[in-house]
């Protein structure tokens, strides 16, 4: 079974149940801590380190020199309006956020 996911909920599973989990960590610091946090959780239901592979994911931007990449990621940037993803991430994630606490304010 493959889990996507790094929320507690998704790593309680992972740990449990997954023989692989994605994730997508902003820093590789992150990316440690989530790494270690899954594989501690998976020893503590029972389960060998290494029976669940964490296959990290990544959203690269590139250019030419640092400037190019930089300039490409606000563009990017500036394509989110915060109201609709806010509003997208309370649709999907209802349990987990109040939109009354984000949305309108």
């Amino acid at each position: 079974m493959i889990q996507a996911g790094s929320s507690e909920v998704g790593k309680e599973f992972a740990s449990r149940h997954a023989d692989a989990v994605f994730t997508v960590q902003a820093t590789m610091e992150e990316a440690v801590n989530f790494y270690q946090d899954v594989k501690s959780r998976a020893v503590q239901h029972g389960r060998e380190s290494d029976e669940i592979l964490i296959l990290p994911g990544c959203n690269p931007i590139v250019g030419d020199k640092p400037p190019q990449a930089e300039e490409k990621y606000q563009v990017i940037a500036n394509l989110v309006i915060i109201d609709e993803a806010l509003n997208y991430v309370y649709l999907t994630y209802r349990y987990a956020v109040r939109r009354d606490t984000y949305i309108g304010q």
